[in-house]
């Protein structure tokens, strides 16, 4: 990789540069014999921009790579995000780095890092570029919109691992949590349950927030499986695929007080209404 602009090129005293006139920026002026004022002045300006494009992106995330040429543009788009309040994190599980910028060219590894930088965040996009298996809980978030999707057209699986969850020292168990006025939005996202640890109280515990998910599926591989949602507001559903398996009858479970049957409905609530 070319070296970094630490000073820039033809940084030579003044004396020994001088600006095009007005003539030559007009017309243009001659190849050669080369003026090396003339030259050394253009060659500076050049590479002071080229300075000033390589800070963008380094104060963006990035470490500056000639061979990317998107760069610029996912640091302008990081920039205008951060001003705004919001964030876009790129995930694959296989080829992300949790120490890349998280971006389409330099994605991040895991759903946690993308939680953890986009707690100082109004809303934060996590687009998936693979599916991810969750092995340990996330991130709680406070106050923030969340938003899950698949980074292109199609279906990604979001899979709770059996190992996927925690608590803060509250006693609460959990797998993804939200304080306050948070909100989650799945979409496009087969999620997946393989959490069967009797003190998890659900996978994902809203404390305040609304959850929504459209427009993919759920199941569970146990009929032990713990429950995905408990919410103090609401949430909702938009075609959402329910299947079942030769194992259990797969089952969404709203808020169920302690030594209710999880078995008995596919869709089961003691909420006033669904």
């Amino acid at each position: 990789m070319k070296a970094a602009f630490s000073s820039p090129w033809a940084n030579v005293p003044t004396t020994q540069r001088r600006e095009p006139t007005s003539t030559e920026i007009a017309n243009g002026f001659p190849c050669g014999p080369a003026d090396q004022q003339l030259f050394n002045e253009l060659f500076y300006r050049e590479s002071q921009m080229m300075k000033e494009i390589e800070n963008v992106i380094a104060g963006a995330g990035m470490a500056p790579n000639d061979a990317v040429l998107t760069q610029l543009r996912d640091a302008i788009r990081t920039e205008i995000g951060t001003a705004a309040g919001t964030a876009i994190f790129y995930i694959h599980a296989a080829s992300g780095n949790d120490a890349n910028a998280g971006t389409n060219a330099a994605p991040l590894q895991t759903l946690h890092e993308a939680f953890n930088r986009g707690k100082r965040y109004r809303a934060v996009t996590c687009l998936l570029k693979s599916d991810i298996t969750l092995s340990t809980r996330l991130p709680p978030m406070m106050g923030s919109q969340i938003y899950i999707y698949p980074d292109a057209p199609g279906m990604r699986t979001l899979t709770f691992g059996s190992t996927a969850w925690g608590e803060d020292g509250d006693g609460i168990y959990y797998s993804l949590r939200t304080i306050g006025a948070a909100d989650i939005y799945f979409d496009r996202m087969n999620i997946v349950n393989n959490i069967t640890e009797t003190s998890v109280t659900a996978l994902m515990m809203l404390g305040g927030g609304q959850i929504a998910v459209g427009n993919g599926s759920y199941s569970v591989v146990s009929a032990a499986a713990r429950p995905l949602i408990r919410a103090t507001n609401g949430f909702s559903f938009n075609w959402v695929s329910m299947s079942y398996n030769t194992m259990a009858g797969d089952k969404l479970l709203f808020g169920l007080s302690s030594g209710q049957n999880p078995n008995v409905w596919p869709i089961r609530s003691n909420l006033t209404s669904i």
